[in-house]
């Protein structure tokens, strides 16, 4: 992971510690930490603070305890703080040092009182599990230890980012199942290859169906957050609604053929229990599955419980049926990672499904909702993930006002080709979206804000002026103002230019004479020439950043340039036109309707609402067609449309040298493209 992301989240989590230690009066950076990790990482309650913040020293060391109803153990959180570089690591020697010390029988540091508290709780039960984690803002030198789960300074950024996400749902802990011995095997344990130290236990059952209704009614789609995408929801494709359709015929019809005509699901966990069901029985054997996920048959286990769940409304007999369960235990992430990937087969894999987990999308998920502290955008990075917003009632925060169903939603792939446009990947942008997911170096410039620009943007050649590189912040900026300009171009061009051509050939069907037929002839001939401005949005959105950097250049303020001509992203009611359909965005913005112009947009009066906006689209349209018409008089049988996509490199091209040689070389760019 880059180290600009680890510095920000120690920022970060420096600036909210500090924070938390004036308000509980708490000098020492150890409690500090510590109670930051209690009510961040585990969602403790901070007016119950004296119950779970143990003990704390001087120095770096802190433990929390509490227990959890949900999986019946005591939990002891032993927090350690280090206040040097990020690069700082954890090696064995510590690691048994700090265990040592969050020992809860023999520690004799301890001076308080909630903690011989904790512990005469936690002796009168002699049924509660101990489990110890160990969270630290160092590196860990061990990815994996046997008697502790470890939080290094990755895995707790990983986290913090998880609870802050608002696509977050509640994972399981554990999963308890029963299973005859004749329905399971162990697998064979083999050797993680990349941690030659690690043997991956494997166990391949039948589950019974009735088990996966059980377990997703109780976490939902908690279950399937290790997967590419949660549930399916009215987002896909016929493939995935008729595939959905036969798994719920075969239950209802054949269950007893699920185990073999489904492929199944795969559960990835961090241990496998096993145990005989009692001392005296052979038969059945207890499994516990430690951070379970269903990395595959989401929508097997999604299509089992709502059949299952019709039936209990109509309080009918349930199908019994079983389905093949692969369950592999690791605690190795990657490896993790690697098995959903390679066990995604079923339902048609989307690109962007496969960035579902990285840390940029996450990011941003998370600063765009939060935009301001009572609205904010979706950032739709992960399909089946609105059904989340929708369960928790979220949906408040992105709809837009006076618009009963309508929601800020922003595709990361559309926010994808804006970047790459704005910094001039114009024929990527256009026509090579498909690998903006599977392709490096366009994900790189498209999404990994924080990289110093001579990394981000030295696979691709480009030229300046780029977006700027490093920050979250300015990264949101950027990719809301050029969304802001493609949304704007499509409608006052695509769309408008659509209306107007459709109004003149109407107007040619019913007019009678023969005069006024030609005029009108010679008006659609006009406004044909301005046909690529259909196809040009993402040019446009290139241009225009062009037009403001040079105003900066001649000392101009980025920001205000920006608010001038779409106003303050930060409004909703700046925000929520952009998110209006396409027809309706389209009335922001005046017609030409004198026939005998080629301008699409009224050239003395564009818009009411973009004035300065306006008149530079009218503008850009002028230089535009200045460019096509030459090359459409050389060669006239070639369509528009193919000079905007498939030539799209050698068309912006032109567009930029007619930009630059006839304003900005010139004392023209005022009059062209003003400012106020």
């Amino acid at each position: 992971m880059n180290n600009n992301l680890l510095k920000e989240f120690l920022a970060t989590l420096y600036n909210e510690m500090t924070d938390l230690g004036v308000d509980y009066t708490i000098a020492s950076l150890a409690g500090r930490f510590a109670i930051w990790v209690g009510s961040a990482i585990f969602e403790l309650r901070l007016d119950e603070l004296s119950d779970w913040l143990l003990f704390y020293d001087d120095v770096n060391r802190a433990i929390i305890g509490y227990f959890d109803k949900s999986d019946g153990k005591a939990h002891v959180v032993i927090c350690w703080y280090e206040a040097s570089a990020i690069d700082s690591t954890i090696d064995e020697v510590q690691l048994q040092e700090l265990l040592k010390f969050g020992s809860l029988t023999s520690n004799s540091d301890w001076n308080n009182q909630t903690d011989n508290e904790f512990l005469l709780q936690l002796n009168e039960d002699e049924f509660i599990e101990v489990q110890y984690t160990l969270v630290t803002n160092s590196n860990l030198a061990l990815t994996h230890h046997q008697a502790t789960t470890l939080l290094g300074l990755i895995r707790l950024r990983d986290s913090y980012m998880r609870m802050k996400n608002p696509q977050r749902v509640i994972e399981p802990s554990e999963l308890k199942l029963s299973i005859a011995k004749e329905h399971n095997f162990i697998g064979p344990s083999v050797t993680n290859v990349a941690q030659a130290d690690e043997d991956i236990p494997t166990l391949v059952c039948a589950l019974p169906m009735k088990l996966i209704y059980e377990w997703v009614n109780e976490y939902e789609n908690g279950l399937f957050d290790a997967n590419l995408r949660y549930r399916l929801v009215n987002e896909s494709g016929k493939n995935a609604r008729e595939l959905e359709s036969e798994i719920r015929k075969t239950i209802l019809e054949k269950p007893g053929q699920m185990f073999v005509q489904n492929n199944g699901i795969t559960i990835t966990c961090k241990e496998i229990k096993t145990e005989s069901a009692n001392s005296g029985s052979d038969e059945i054997s207890l499994v516990r599955l430690l951070n379970p996920q269903i990395v595959n048959g989401c929508q097997t286990s999604w299509a089992i419980h709502q059949v299952f769940h019709d039936l209990a409304f109509s309080e009918s007999v349930f199908p019994e049926g079983h389905v093949l369960a692969k369950i592999i235990a690791t605690n190795d992430r990657i490896l993790a990672t690697s098995v959903t990937n390679a066990s995604n087969r079923q339902n048609t894999i989307e690109p962007r499904d496969r960035k579902a987990h990285d840390s940029h999308q996450m990011e941003i998920s998370t600063s765009l909702a939060r935009l301001t502290e009572n609205h904010g955008i979706f950032w739709d990075y992960r399909r089946g993930a609105w059904a989340i917003v929708e369960a928790n009632d979220e949906q408040w925060r992105y709809k837009v006002k006076g618009h009963r169903t309508l929601t800020r939603r922003l595709n990361n792939e559309l926010a994808g080709q804006i970047i790459l446009a704005m910094v001039g990947a114009i024929d990527e942008a256009k026509n090579k979206s498909g690998q903006l997911f599977t392709n490096d170096k366009l994900y790189k410039v498209a999404y990994e804000y924080e990289l110093p620009a001579s990394e981000r943007f030295k696979e691709l050649t480009l030229a300046p002026p780029l977006t700027k590189s490093g920050s979250l912040t300015t990264y949101i900026e950027d990719m809301l103002f050029g969304f802001a300009i493609h949304q704007l171009a499509e409608s006052a061009f695509k769309q408008l230019y659509s209306e107007r051509d459709k109004l003149l050939k109407k107007e040619l069907e019913i007019e009678d004479s023969q005069e006024r037929k030609e005029k009108l002839k010679e008006g659609l001939n006009l406004i044909t020439s301005r046909e690529f401005v259909k196809y040009w949005r993402l040019d446009v959105v290139r241009l225009i950043h062009l037009i403001v950097e040079q105003w900066v250049k001649n000392g101009q303020t980025r920001d205000v340039i920006r608010t001038s001509l779409v106003g303050d992203l930060n409004l909703k009611s700046k925000l929520d036109p952009l998110f209006l359909p396409l027809k309706k965005r389209s009335e922001y913005f005046k017609l030409e309707f004198d026939f005998g112009f080629e301008n699409t947009l009224d050239r003395n009066n564009p818009s009411d609402d973009y004035k300065l906006l306006g008149k530079w689209f009218v503008s850009l349209e002028m230089l535009g067609a200045e460019v096509i018409e030459p090359i459409k008089e050389n060669e006239p049988n070639i369509p528009v449309r193919t000079l905007l996509l498939s030539r799209a490199r050698e068309t912006h091209g032109r567009f930029v040298k007619k930009l630059e040689d006839s304003i900005f070389s010139t004392a023209k760019l005022s009059a062209y493209f003003p400012t106020q």
